[in-house]
């Protein structure tokens, strides 16, 4: 939503107060860890049932995320922040020390790559569609 409101030009919305802490993870960071764990999964009996959490350490709150997915994009909008979110969880984070050991496992991308990454995809993915959320279909080309 962030990326969105700043490619439309709008303050992005925080519904919550901005405060609440989360342990960010980039997917393709998830997803090879996934994979990592399907391969020891397949190698090694003994590694079955065991809990894994998978945290790139990338913990700071809400506002603090958005700050930097704005300033990233090279804006200067500030949020709109509306505090009228609730039930949020205060914090949440992971301890991935056990992936690290026993998988192997670490974060590939810095929080910086990470959110260069995924602005990009979100500016592509927006450019695609139209207002109205409608895919653009390319004409077909004769030969």
């Amino acid at each position: 939503g962030v990326i969105r409101d700043v490619l439309r030009g709008r303050s992005p919305v925080l519904r919550s107060d901005g405060t609440n802490i989360r342990d960010y993870l980039y997917v393709e960071d998830g997803a090879a860890a996934y994979m990592l764990l399907a391969e020891k999964l397949r190698l090694d009996k003994t590694m079955h049932g065991r809990a894994f959490n998978i945290s790139a350490d990338h913990v700071m709150s809400a506002r603090e995320l958005a700050e930097r997915m704005v300033k990233a994009m090279g804006s200067t909008l500030s949020l709109d922040i509306r505090g009228t979110a609730t039930g949020e969880i205060s914090e949440q984070r992971l301890d991935a020390t056990r992936a690290r050991r026993e998988l192997g496992w670490k974060p590939e991308f810095t929080l910086e790559a990470a959110l260069a990454h995924t602005i990009s995809w979100y500016e592509s993915f927006f450019t695609r569609r139209e207002p109205m959320g409608i895919v653009r279909t390319p004409l077909s080309r004769s030969a």
